[in-house]
């Protein structure tokens, strides 16, 4: 199988997807390298400007064509400031499927704005509803924009629609990647950036359509990744008209060919190792066409070396690609499995291949190696040559030392290369365990500091270290929004209005447990800010208006106080006809004593008829018990006593004489305080 040099980004992207793929033992071998797939296509109206010769559609169409034959499913949203095509998922199987989803994307007018929440809950409910339930699912998102819509309302709709998604999407295990077609600079690569990462995808910024056409490969080679992009460059045909081009197809692997041919070819053919000669006739069944190509498809080739023949003008140009489909991949298994180990215990681990799922006879293996590769606590890794037996690849490990380790393997050559397996080894050490997820909600004020502290501790904990270490394992957050202190998530802004994390705790012998945090957020807002603060204020002013209302009232009497210690046998009698409102005790003018009555806040009250009202900010004791507000009858004769303690042993005696004839108290019965009155 044939490697294409590509660069280093999407390299160390490629192998970060073979690091993160499922491993298999032997009795669970990979089910092949399918998936449930949607392309979201931008249609809004500036791509009339980005791409107005329509190379997308080349571009996607290309991605279509060189599907493998059996075993995906594909499905297409296509939006502006709404969604205007998504239906559901199909399976390819043949040349007319792809035809059908191809069409229904070129079909959908260009117009309107860029609706990317809607787009993308679209493309997440599509996937929910016919998914193969035993594949991996991927979003391939274009858009040459960013959120952006008519009003207000309509946006701050998309941008939760957003967030659900993208929430979604992590929940549920479903990859998004990104490209941005950033030609007019109006685009916004921060924001498709943060979809893919936060959805475990990759982005890609592009500055012209033309290069639409290479990315979409791109991907297609980190999504389908033992599938391999000979580029071809651009030939003449000869003078006798046949352009021939030997072409080899590895006997291990190789599921696919696909072959595009670009420019004006008049007819084709194929002669296979076995000199057996497929004509243009035969070919046709298996060719897929675009705008400016045609994809001819050998499904299950031989192995060995073809020929391809191109007939076409003399001297004229055609650039001829070949796509490799590969259905190979690997697996790795070790044992035996236990919560904890002790030094010297050993670890089986075996690595092998497998074809559509099968695994492979290990005679097969020449031109392959392999290796084991453990990580150990302080995340050094040392890689073991692996040695061929039973059905693959086999290495006997013997754990040496406390800690935790990781086992996988590499099983590399013959142009193949993947990495996978993760199996964790605790050697005399307890793993962490993880006790909750967390949830925060944070209302977002204008003009406020909004930022969050959580404390992450109650979500793990661990039988040997009281004090664990936290990381982000992964985020629906930009990374410069929030930072770890300890065991401290520290949120200093929202892009989302809901996320979450993923966070990992860590022991000192480097075993880990992970948990979830979910962030969500109510965006209080300027005018709602606004209306509150006018209901605030109108609140102010009715009490500031009360407690006016209320200084008003007079006081129809005089009050006559007498201070009294029977202990000390202290005695002081005031008597003063205050105005109106209210008046402190203090204002009296008693000297110091040893009341214990706080005499500035005590007070007393004018309400305008025949009874004054008396308040304190602590219950004091009154002749109908502790209160902090009693009432006083104006009837000149009847003493209330007010004290602090409950003998009443020091204190005051109140008389309030009123100055209103009688009909003006009546109804009020003496010595009752005011609530009391009121709750009867």
């Amino acid at each position: 199988m044939k490697i294409k040099l590509i660069p280093a980004v999407f390299m160390a992207a490629l192998m970060l997807i073979a690091l993160a793929s499922p491993f298999y033992s032997a009795e669970d071998p990979d089910s092949g390298n399918k998936f449930n797939i949607v392309l979201v296509t931008d249609a809004s109206g500036s791509m009339n400007n980005t791409d107005g010769s329509g190379l997308r559609y080349e571009a996607i169409g290309r991605f279509i064509g060189i599907l493998a034959n059996d075993g995906n499913m594909l499905g297409s949203v296509v939006f502006s400031d709404e969604v205007k095509s998504g239906g559901e998922l199909r399976e390819v199987q043949s040349k007319a499927d792809r035809e059908y989803i191809l069409q229904n994307i070129k079909n959908v007018g260009v117009g309107g704005y860029t609706n990317i929440g809607a787009a993308l809950e679209t493309a997440i409910d599509m996937l929910d509803r016919g998914k193969n339930d035993s594949l991996p699912s991927i979003i391939l998102f274009l858009t040459d924009g960013k959120s952006e819509l008519g009003s207000d309302d309509a946006l701050k709709r998309s941008l939760e629609q957003k967030a659900d998604a993208i929430e979604s999407a992590r929940q549920k295990g479903y990859t998004i990647h990104t490209i941005c077609l950033n030609a007019d600079g109006n685009a916004d690569p921060a924001e498709l950036r943060q979809i893919a990462s936060a959805a475990g995808g990759y982005f890609e910024e592009i500055k012209t359509a033309n290069d639409l056409e290479k990315v979409f490969d791109t991907f297609y080679e980190i999504i389908y990744k033992g599938s391999t992009i000979e580029p071809g460059d651009e030939r003449q045909i000869p003078d006798g008209g046949v352009l021939e081009v030997p072409f080899s197809v590895d006997r291990l692997g190789t599921a696919e060919i696909n072959i595009i041919l670009k420019g004006n070819v008049r007819e084709y053919r194929l002669v296979d190792p076995e000199r057996k000669e497929y004509g243009y006739n035969d070919l046709q069944g298996m060719a897929f066409e675009t705008e400016n190509s045609v994809i001819i498809k050998i499904v299950n080739p031989v192995g060995g070396e073809w020929r391809l023949f191109a007939e076409g003008i003399p001297r004229s140009n055609v650039t001829i690609d070949f796509i490799y489909n590969s259905n190979i991949s690997m697996g790795f298994s070790a044992e035996p499995e236990s919560d904890s180990y002790k030094v010297g215990d050993q670890i089986s681990a075996a690595a092998f291949l497998a074809e559509n799922g099968v695994p492979i006879e290990a005679s097969k293996y020449d031109g392959y190696s392999a290796e084991l590769i453990v990580k150990d606590s302080s995340g050094g890794e040392s890689a073991y040559p692996m040695q061929i037996g039973g059905n693959g690849f086999i290495y006997a490990y013997t754990l040496d030392a406390y800690g935790t380790f990781e086992l996988s393997a590499r099983i590399y050559g013959r142009g193949y290369e993947e990495r996978g397996g993760s199996f964790f080894a605790n050697v005399g050490n307890t793993p962490p365990k993880a006790n909750q997820d967390l949830e925060r909600h944070v209302n977002l004020w204008p003009f406020k500091d909004n930022s969050a502290v959580i404390d992450l501790s109650p979500a793990a904990s661990d039988d040997e270290d009281a004090v664990l270490s936290y990381g982000v394992i992964s985020s629906a957050f930009n990374p410069d929004e929030y930072s770890i202190d300890g065991s401290r998530l520290l949120i200093k802004s929202y892009s989302l209005s809901k996320g979450s994390f993923e966070i990992s705790a860590t022991d000192s012998q480097g075993a880990s447990c992970s948990f979830n945090v979910l962030i969500t957020t109510t965006n209080i807002g300027l005018w709602a800010s606004v209306g509150l603060g006018a209901l605030i204020l109108t609140a102010a002013g009715v009490l500031v208006l009360l407690a006016y209302l209320a200084s008003r009232k007079r006081f129809r009497g005089v009050i006559s106080i007498v201070m009294f210690d029977d202990e000390s046998g202290a005695y002081e009698m005031r008597t003063k006809r205050p105005s109106r409102g209210a008046i402190a005790l203090s204002s009296f003018g008693f000297g110091r004593n040893s009341t214990k009555i706080d005499m500035k806040k005590c007070k007393f009250h004018a309400t305008g008829k025949k009874f004054i009202r008396f308040t304190s900010p602590k219950p004091l004791y009154t002749p109908r018990g502790l209160k902090k507000e009693y009432q006083i009858e104006g009837n000149g004769i009847d003493e209330a006593t007010i004290s602090a303690s409950r003998e009443a042993s020091s204190g005051f005696r109140v008389t309030f004489t009123s100055e209103l004839p009688e009909r003006a108290g009546r109804g009020y019965g003496g010595g009752r305080s005011y609530k009391d009155r009121r709750r009867r």
